[in-house]
């Protein structure tokens, strides 16, 4: 999902510079402006652009895959806590069990003998 995030990001950041320096130069520029500033120049200035967005998109990315990667790591270890504390409290359970079970056979005794 952050993946299809940064794509987009990355789509609309590239539509944003192209609109913002005029998706058609001879539609946007004056006469005596186009002569300061040759179509070449312009479309370089663009692609410069474009590159430099594309790179940040790229950080971007990046950043994001290495903080996912972190956070499966840190369920990982989670899960594995979990599962030995899970483990702990089936042993302690059993142990409470086997404790109580004897004590209650022989309390029961002692009660049918006051019986008699």
């Amino acid at each position: 999902m952050p993946v299809i995030a940064i794509c987009g990001f990355l789509v609309i950041t590239s539509g944003l510079i192209l609109w913002a320096t005029g998706g058609n130069s001879a539609a946007v520029v004056s006469p005596g402006a186009a002569a300061a500033a040759p179509p070449q120049t312009d479309l370089a200035e663009r692609t410069r652009d474009l590159e430099v967005t594309e790179q940040q998109a790229v950080d971007q990315l990046q950043v994001v895959q290495d903080q996912l990667a972190a956070q499966q790591a840190e369920s990982k270890k989670l899960a594995s806590q979990l599962e030995a504390l899970n483990d702990k409290l089936d042993s302690l359970q059993q142990s409470l069990s086997n404790m109580s079970a004897p004590s209650a056979a022989s309390s029961s005794k002692v009660v049918r003998k006051g019986h008699n």
